[in-house]
């Protein structure tokens, strides 16, 4: 398990128990210090967190693949944090933090005509269900007034959201 190792060379202060899916413990302990039991539900997290640990612990939290059995998820921070401050750096550290940007760069890469494209996409779509929910409650307002004879303002409303409507999915073709 290539988070056994990773962890094994981490941990120099305190005890960190993990149990892994199949119910096997592995225990990672240095200096005295806290003491954290964690279990791993998912073997394919043993992967992810070995490549990309600071996205997919808090995930695993949250989808509830990783639990905190001993202690809390606090004292799980602190003692992977206090590890991490004095872990020696790694000689190609540089270069997976260039390799790290540069990939970024790539994922946020959000040219103005695609930009534009998202935004009309997205207030066009909001716009449009605001206008229909609107003229069905006018609608609805229109029927239920047509009894008392009061119908002419509700009519010129659903008529002007009807208009628009068709205006704006006309744009969109």
């Amino acid at each position: 398990m290539l988070l056994a190792h990773l962890l094994g060379h981490l941990i120099t202060i305190g005890t960190l128990r993990v149990i892994d899916a199949d119910g096997r413990n592995h225990v990672f302990s240095g200096a005295p210090g806290p003491e954290v039991t964690i279990r791993l539900h998912d073997p394919a997290l043993y992967r992810k967190l070995f490549f990309n640990p600071r996205l997919y612990a808090g995930e695993a939290y949250m989808d509830g693949t990783l639990t905190v059995e001993g202690g809390t998820i606090y004292d799980f921070l602190d003692l992977v944090s206090w590890n991490m401050e004095r872990a020696p750096r790694h000689p190609f550290r540089p270069i997976y933090a260039g390799f790290g940007k540069f990939l970024r760069g790539l994922q946020q890469y959000n040219p103005i005509r695609r930009s534009r494209a998202n935004v009309a996409h997205h207030y066009l779509r909001a716009t449009t269900s605001r206008r229909r929910n609107s003229t069905r409650n006018a609608i609805s307002r229109r029927s239920s007034c047509s009894s008392r004879g009061s119908t002419s303002s509700i009519s010129a409303l659903a008529g002007a959201d009807w208009r628009f409507i068709s205006r704006a999915s006309a744009a969109s073709r």
